[in-house]
């Protein structure tokens, strides 16, 4: 959960590719309000399951895929490489905020493990690009169930290997993918962790809070005022008490200072806030550690070294204590001068630190068998 990125997206309802280092999706000009907020937007009333094929770059084939979960209908694209299969595939689990299957990072990803022989699955949230729902109403158990019913529509297929389909989870989807992992054990062949969190959403949005505005450059008992605005509005959130009077009392006294702009919108509203809170409710103490613990297969975790949404101290040990718990095979890939895309941090790169991707290719083919 980046919490700045989930204000983006209930004050927007159009998003482009960022230009800057956070890798998260920003408001296009017209600022158009998202009107999907509170209510779902109209669901099919029956599935017609279809697949439309195209051809992808240097011989690989996309095809776009619907796939019915909870009611929902969920929208994504499958690329597959050249030849028959069948072949081992990877779902990538997006992070948080309204996050598409057209993520630049998602695509590179795609582009780069089908070249090495992958198919891989990208797709749209709910509520977002083709999938109908809502994931402001969403709970990650229900995003785990999601991922699940893609990798059972992809199981059945006889172009690719049932055996041999694992997950990707990125940023929030490092919550998401184990969950789905440690739900179906014996049905997913590897698990991938990109810049997870091994702490609560609500822990982590208190040690990014704190952590961003450290790295920007002011003091502790700044960064402590932050910190503590935010945990009185994760009180209002856990006592049911989300009400805009306090909520603009609360905003009201901190936003004469110098750190506010960095932690919340200037243009937000107290409602939208207040909205997001709700949604917030929903997901915030979800606990990732006994779910790490559950999880038997092979699993990768990386951290960018500069990442600033999750600190690399206070969650590569213990997500790797909870992992061994359960797998035999884990392992944690701390990569240099990345950020939270694993990009070279600083700088506005769609591409990838030195040496992460080589080492995801490395303990990828160490494992999975094209």
């Amino acid at each position: 959960m980046l919490l700045q990125d989930e204000l983006r997206a209930i004050s927007c309802a159009s998003f482009e590719t960022p230009s800057d280092n956070s890798g998260m999706c920003r408001p296009c000009g017209d600022r158009r309000l998202v009107n999907s907020l509170g209510r779902s937007i109209a669901i099919l009333a029956a599935w017609i399951p279809w697949v439309a094929g195209c051809a992808g770059s240097e011989g690989s084939v996309r095809e776009e895929i619907q796939v019915h979960s909870g009611g929902n209908t969920l929208g994504g694209v499958l690329e597959l490489p050249p030849g028959p299969g069948p072949h081992p595939t990877i779902v990538i689990v997006p992070g948080s905020g309204p996050a598409t299957r057209e993520f630049p990072m998602y695509a590179e990803l795609a582009r780069h493990w089908v070249s090495r022989g992958f198919a891989v699955l990208r797709y749209d949230k709910r509520g977002t690009g083709a999938s109908t729902g809502d994931w402001t109403r969403e709970t990650f158990r229900e995003r785990a169930d999601d991922v699940l019913a893609l990798t059972a529509h992809l199981r059945g297929r006889k172009d690719i290997r049932a055996d041999g389909v694992g997950l990707c989870g990125h940023s929030q989807g490092g919550w998401i993918a184990p969950l789905a992992a440690s739900s179906r054990p014996d049905e997913l062949a590897f698990l991938v962790i990109l810049a997870g969190a091994a702490v609560t959403p609500a822990e982590q949005d208190l040690s990014s809070t704190r952590h961003r505005l450290l790295r920007s450059g002011f003091d502790d008992a700044s960064a402590e005022e932050a910190v503590a605005l935010k945990r009185a509005l994760h009180a209002l959130v856990r006592q049911g008490k989300v009400e805009e009077a306090e909520v603009a009392r609360l905003l009201e006294g901190a936003s004469r200072n110098a750190w506010y702009p960095q932690v919340f919108p200037p243009d937000l509203k107290v409602d939208a806030l207040c909205s997001l809170m709700r949604y917030l409710g929903l997901i915030m103490d979800h606990a990732p550690r006994p779910v790490l613990e559950r999880i038997s297969c092979p699993v990768l975790a990386v951290f960018g070294e500069a990442d600033p949404f999750v600190d690399l101290s206070e969650n590569a040990g213990p997500m790797e204590e909870s992992l061994r718990r359960g797998s035999r095979d884990v392992t944690i890939l701390r990569v240099p001068g990345a950020g939270h895309r694993l990009e070279p941090a600083g700088t506005n790169s769609s591409g990838f630190a030195a040496g992460a991707l080589e080492a995801l290719d490395a303990w990828l083919d160490a494992r999975v068998k094209r």
